[in-house]
């Protein structure tokens, strides 16, 4: 693993989920090769990539910071997703929230 690698899995791991874009603005690195980074990672099973997009990117993460991504997913819902989500927790529907790391790929 290069040091390039190794500085942008350390950057996830100390901030937490981060798309491609994020970390390539605090980087000053070009995100293609961020992502190309965070698949091979990803590949690997060192990090997690999120279901849901943000805009065009999705979120790669360490399986310890699920609970990190649910809140900025969360956070990112409009309000008719929001009230879905309320309703679907109130009446313990929801499975997402409660996936095992492994089952978040």
């Amino acid at each position: 693993m290069g040091k390039l690698d190794e500085e942008i899995l350390l950057f996830v791991k100390r901030s937490g989920p981060s798309t491609p874009i994020d970390i390539a603005q605090k980087m000053g690195v070009n995100s293609i090769i961020i992502t190309a980074v965070l698949v091979d990672a990803m590949s690997q099973n060192k990090i997690l990539r999120s279901k849901r997009k943000i805009g065009s990117s999705k979120y790669f993460f360490y399986p310890e910071h699920l609970s990190m991504l649910q809140r900025k997913i969360a956070d990112g819902l409009n309000l008719k997703e929001k009230e879905l989500l309320q309703k679907l927790l109130k009446e313990n529907v929801v499975g997402e929230f409660e996936l095992k790391p492994e089952e978040a790929k």
